[in-house]
């Protein structure tokens, strides 16, 4: 039995034709667009050196070198001390200011309570009607101008304060502890000019 020859396969040469080959790499991603990859606008660093970089100022601020922080930070802690205190008579921080006040000069008008107090005009109406209320005001014409409403401590109000005011000299001295007479001054004389410089931030 004769065994047939593997059948060979013959190369056939690309005939001579005019048509280019393309190749595949220069072929479009989506054929018979003219789709074109998006452009990528990167910032123009060529005149800048890399040490130029590194150059931007770092702002940093020290809570603890901060002036108005150091003074609200004193003043929180304090008036939330005192305000536990004044719990026990039924008081609020902004009241007992309001009691302060009218012990020292009575019969003020509103608008000044509202000044001496640090307190919205509209926020220490309805604290005084409050106070009003519970019998520690009384509110009657000005001797001034019949037109305004002067306010002034009732008795009552007047023995409150009279007995809260021991208390609140006692917090002055420890928050001054270490302090003489003349810093003592000095303090109360650069905290008031720091008040009357807060007036600057208002016309900015």
């Amino acid at each position: 039995m004769k065994l047939s020859k593997p059948e060979t396969y013959k190369k056939t040469k690309r005939k001579n034709s005019t048509e280019p080959i393309q190749d595949v790499r220069s072929r479009p991603l989506i054929s018979g667009s003219d789709v074109s990859p998006p452009r990528i606008h990167l910032p123009d660093t060529s005149g800048k050196r890399p040490a130029e970089f590194s150059k931007r100022p770092v702002l940093d601020n020290d809570l603890d070198q901060a002036v108005p922080y150091l003074i609200a930070r004193a003043g929180i802690r304090t008036g939330q001390s005192f305000s536990l205190e004044l719990r026990r008579y039924k008081l609020t921080l902004t009241e007992w200011r309001v009691c302060s006040t009218l012990s020292h000069r009575p019969g003020q008008r509103l608008s000044e309570v509202a000044l001496n107090t640090s307190t919205e005009q509209s926020t220490l109406s309805r604290v005084v009607m409050s106070m009003a209320k519970r019998g520690l005001l009384v509110r009657d014409r000005s001797a001034e101008d019949a037109r305004a409403i002067a306010i002034s401590l009732t008795p009552s109000g007047v023995e409150l304060t009279q007995r809260l005011i021991p208390l609140a000299q006692l917090y002055q001295r420890v928050l001054l502890k270490g302090f003489s007479a003349l810093q003592t001054e000095q303090l109360k004389d650069m905290l008031r000019t720091l008040y009357r410089n807060t007036s600057l931030l208002d016309e900015s």
